[in-house]
């Protein structure tokens, strides 16, 4: 028996919509959804937005698709992950470790 529930549309909608977010996307999750479920855009969205949204459903899926056959995570695996989900967004990054401090946006004069 599978103790997990299955990932469904909307969670996934949810994921890369907050993921995308945090990164400081101007996407909304309704913008989100349309992309992902029909590929429809909204005027006047940016283009890197959009492209983040594709790439990181796209390394949604191979992350399904890695924990459906019950691969073991390595580094590898980390690199392909990071590389699938900024492919076309952010392609100078695509596949490398981040080397500075990282908020989430708008966080950033936060003190912890």
């Amino acid at each position: 028996m599978n103790q997990y529930r299955p990932l469904d549309k909307d969670t996934r909608i949810e994921h890369v919509w907050s993921s995308n977010a945090i990164e400081g996307s101007t996407l909304n999750k309704y913008e989100t959804a349309s992309i992902l479920n029909s590929g429809m855009t909204v005027h006047g969205e940016l283009v890197k937005d959009v492209l983040a949204a594709i790439d990181l459903n796209k390394a949604y899926d191979y992350m399904i698709d890695l924990a459906s056959r019950k691969q073991p995570l390595t580094q590898s695996i980390i690199g392909d992950l990071n590389r699938l989900s900024i492919a076309k967004a952010y392609p100078d990054w695509a596949g490398v470790y981040r080397v500075v401090e990282v908020w989430p946006n708008g966080l950033e004069t936060e003190s912890y």
